[in-house]
């Protein structure tokens, strides 16, 4: 098993200090949208309450509420290169998400594949995530079959 990045450069990785595996960060700035941050409720400024249902029609094949929580794809510029039967587990380091209200899920990525977890925003500001933030652990584990 090892890591690299972009330039398929071997990247060494920090030991974690929560989980048996290594700390991932994020490779560049990146801001978060709010849902609210959304076209469907920026059109929602000025109107009265007797606008509302106007507004309201159609709202199930609204094109902009059909993105409003889609989960965006955090690059952490590296990828596995691993052996035969194992995988990479993605956990979220939920205490530092949790207080700039995103959320993250549990993922597995496979040998070559980008190591580009997604992230939720359910506040109701953009989330702003510097360079190098911990945004949680990688654990390679081998597949027993």
């Amino acid at each position: 098993m090892k890591f690299i990045d972009n330039n398929n450069a071997e990247v060494k990785l920090k030991k974690a200090g929560n989980l048996p595996g290594y700390e991932i960060s994020i490779s560049e700035d990146v801001i978060i949208e709010s849902p609210l941050s959304n076209p469907f409720f920026q059109g929602l400024k000025g109107i009265n309450i007797l606008q509302i249902p106007k507004k309201i029609k159609g709202f199930r094949s609204n094109s902009d509420l059909q993105q409003l929580l889609d989960p965006i794809k955090i690059n952490t510029g590296i990828k596995s290169i691993l052996q035969e039967g194992e995988f990479v587990l993605f956990q979220p380091n939920n205490e530092a998400l949790t207080m700039l209200k995103l959320q993250g899920s549990t993922q597995i990525f496979t040998t070559g594949e980008d190591i580009s977890p997604l992230l939720v925003n359910y506040g109701m500001h953009e989330a702003k995530l510097k360079k190098n933030t911990v945004i949680g652990t990688i654990i390679v584990l081998h597949a027993i079959i």
